[in-house]
């Protein structure tokens, strides 16, 4: 028992940064708020919706700045059309009358949009009811769809329930109704006593 809890001392005082000392100090008593900070066993005290919001903010990307300083939003609406615009002419930065030369930046390619506070929790809550609330985090990183989610789960769920497979031959209930009549050659009973008796 006491190797188990030297391992959990070990472990807290390794993920919360504080010594082996300081949590069996605790005694393994509760801290709640403002103690459990004080304590170590805690970063801050908030609600639920601020613990997302700082989740979602750390999955968020930076924004990307371009060389001219303006942000690209990943989110911009592009309209796709299969002819060009013939008004429009490009003109490269180097050959345009009055330009300087700007040193040319790797634009990252687009990311995924960052999934809302009410997806978050929709993920969350699909993964809790199918068990597998080890999954919620890898989602949100990964910045899945809800829809995505469920396609996901259901089909690890269809993966991992056994296949249902019919090994009864189709003349088998023929086979046994037969046998279950009194006066069927196949009867057990009937072929128990001609045994007993000699008759074959």
């Amino acid at each position: 028992m006491s190797r188990i809890y030297g391992l959990f001392v070990a472990t807290v005082a390794s993920y919360r940064g504080l010594s082996a000392e300081a949590v069996t100090a605790t005694e393994a008593g509760l801290f709640f708020g403002p103690d459990a900070v004080t304590a170590g066993l805690a970063d801050a005290v908030g609600t639920f919706e601020d613990a997302l919001a700082q989740l979602t903010a750390s999955l968020s990307p930076a924004p990307v700045m371009t060389a001219r300083g303006v942000s690209l939003n990943p989110q911009m609406d592009c309209s796709m059309t299969t002819q060009p615009d013939p008004t429009a002419v490009s003109v490269p930065a180097a050959e345009a009358p009055g330009a300087t030369a700007q040193p040319s930046v790797l634009a990252s390619p687009p990311a995924a949009p960052v999934a809302s506070h009410t997806d978050a929790v929709e993920i969350a809550q699909l993964c809790t009811l199918a068990g597998r609330a080890d999954l919620i985090a890898g989602f949100l990183e990964a910045r899945a769809t809800p829809e995505r989610v469920r396609s996901h789960l259901l089909a690890a769920r269809a993966e991992a329930s056994p296949e249902i497979a019919s090994r009864i031959d189709p003349q088998a209930p023929v086979a046994s109704a037969d046998a279950g009549h009194p006066a069927s050659p196949r009867n057990p009973l009937l072929q128990a006593v001609k045994k007993r008796l000699g008759i074959q």
